[in-house]
Parts: structure tokens; C-alpha cells; sequence
């Protein structure tokens, strides 16, 4: 969406994201950070065809090398 100078909300905070819009807005992928509900995001958006990209800054011990 920022390609296209827009920014939607998708919910509040990092554990709290609006499934149905992320849908309706149908993003190739979702990036969000480990520390948040990513096995849900992970299993919510997966059936939509939507791949989430689980990142971390303060842990590189599940990082491929």
C-alpha cells in the first residue's frame, strides 16, 4: 500500500490486527515482529493466501544463516 502513497489501518497494536481487512487488502505478504501473535496471523492469513514473514531484532537465534 505505501507504493501507493495510502497507509490503512489494520488494527491496534501488534496483537490485535484486523484479519478481514488485511484480507480485503490482499497483500502478497505480511511482515510482523516475533514478539507479537504470529502463530495466529501465521494461521489466519495462510488461508487467504497471504504469506507472513515473522521477524526479529533482538534475537538472530532463528535466523538462517
Amino acid at each position: 500500500m505505501i507504493i501507493q502513497h495510502k497507509i490503512e489501518y489494520i488494527g491496534k497494536g501488534q496483537n490485535n490486527l484486523n484479519y478481514e481487512k488485511i484480507i480485503e487488502l490482499a497483500p502478497e505478504t505480511l511482515i510482523t515482529p516475533r514478539n507479537s501473535s504470529y502463530e495466529k496471523d501465521i494461521e489466519q492469513l495462510s488461508k487467504a493466501g497471504i504469506k507472513v514473514i515473522v521477524v526479529t531484532g533482538w534475537d538472530n537465534a532463528h535466523m538462517p544463516e
